[in-house]
């Protein structure tokens, strides 16, 4: 299963799908399931309050059940990788293994991180440091007021690009050939597929409605906690990276990989990249 996040949606997806359904060695073939979050894309506007992060792993765990598969492995990033752990504390007994791209897991004690932490490490904290003070006011208004933007959004698909855009900018890999470019390595076509399914379906108040119920006035989502093997890839442009002795104290880390390109959304960005390293970390599961 793999699930995505906001801004994003199963457009992220649509060209992995296919390499990781129909590889050249059918040994190596997954079946996929690509479910857009209840309040987001064709899944439609969520109609209650209380829509939030065990609801929607919840609701996933059902649907792939009723599909009869007894287990599964789980792929996410953004709010998928907060909704992957989710599946993997609250459905252990389902979910094999699991795999983030971005993860938040509690900071260690002063003395213990200054001792686990590598030069590359303080680099990338200093960047989420950066990102925080600066690039989060989005987060704030979602969490806090998304009604009051849903109007604005709603009715200008000029303010819905912009809204959206912007992240797409800002989360994504520049570096070499693609320093100018505006989305960095995401195609237009597929951030004009990603803006047509928010503006058509009318669901970008109740996809950010999440951000207020899980996060409210506390700033960020809570970590979570699972025994259930774990898988951690780390993207150059990712916008906040963990450090990887911080997940061997947090979670059962089995699978740990770099890659040289890539950003917040790898599968979009560099599907070169994603599909094979999706296939490393779960070829021992097939």
């Amino acid at each position: 299963m793999l699930v995505h996040g906001w801004p994003g949606s199963v457009v992220e997806f649509f060209d992995v799908i296919e390499p990781l359904t129909n590889p050249p060695d059918p040994a190596d073939a997954f079946h996929v399931i690509v479910p857009s979050l209840p309040g987001y894309g064709f899944s439609g506007v969520t109609t209650r309050a209380g829509v939030d992060v065990d609801v929607i792993a919840d609701a996933l765990d059902a649907l792939v059940t009723d599909l009869g598969y007894e287990q599964y492995l789980v792929f996410g990033g953004d709010w998928g990788s907060i909704i992957g752990i989710t599946l993997a504390e609250r459905h252990p007994q389902h979910v094999r293994a699991f795999h983030q791209t971005m993860v938040r897991v509690p900071v260690p004690a002063k003395e213990v991180r200054e001792a686990i932490m590598t030069d590359a490490d303080r680099v990338n904290l200093e960047r989420a440091r950066r990102n925080t003070a600066t690039g989060v006011g989005y987060q704030a208004i979602q969490s806090t007021r998304p009604q009051s933007l849903t109007y604005g959004l709603l009715d200008s698909p000029a303010g819905l690009a912009a809204w959206i855009g912007e992240k797409f900018h800002e989360w994504t890999d520049h570096s070499g050939p693609l320093a100018d470019a505006p989305f960095g390595a995401v195609p237009l076509e597929r951030l004009l597929d990603n803006l047509s399914v928010y503006w058509f379906t009318g669901t970008i108040g109740s996809s950010m409605r999440l951000y207020y119920e899980e996060i409210g006035g506390s700033g960020r989502a809570q970590p979570r906690s699972t025994n259930v093997p774990y898988g951690h890839t780390q993207y150059p442009a990712e916008i906040f990276a963990t450090p990887r002795g911080f997940l061997e104290l947090a979670l059962n880390l089995e699978y740990y990989a770099v890659q040289p390109r890539g950003g917040h959304f790898p599968s979009l960005e560099v599907p070169e990249l994603f599909v094979p390293d999706i296939r490393a970390r779960f070829r021992a599961y097939l």
